[in-house]
């Protein structure tokens, strides 16, 4: 996992997800300077989070897709869903998110 830096690009990337659809420009303009925001650059097959990790944040896949997987009671791995950007992301339910 390597950090990068929000590119104009990945910027207005970010703002076409749901989660910001109308809101204001000037909340745009300075949400990225007020929140506490990390990126990083993924490896496929790169796993993100595992199964049981209490999520605390809110992720944002701005380009590529992850692959969520659950471990059943079976130790079974069963594929939950594929997750296309942009799209933003939480949940506790994550088995493995895995770079595609």
């Amino acid at each position: 996992m390597n950090e990068i830096s929000l590119t104009e690009s990945l910027q207005q990337t970010l703002f076409r997800i749901p989660l910001f659809e109308g809101a204001p420009e000037s909340l745009r303009a300075s949400l990225t300077e007020r929140l506490d925001t990390r990126l990083y650059a993924l490896e496929k097959n790169e796993i993100v989070a595992h199964q049981g990790t209490v999520c605390r944040v809110l992720y944002v896949l701005l380009e590529g897709r992850v692959r969520t997987d659950l471990v059943d009671e079976w130790g079974n791995r069963v594929m939950i869903e594929t997750i296309v950007a942009p799209r933003s992301f939480a949940t506790d339910l994550i088995a493995h998110l895995r770079t595609l």
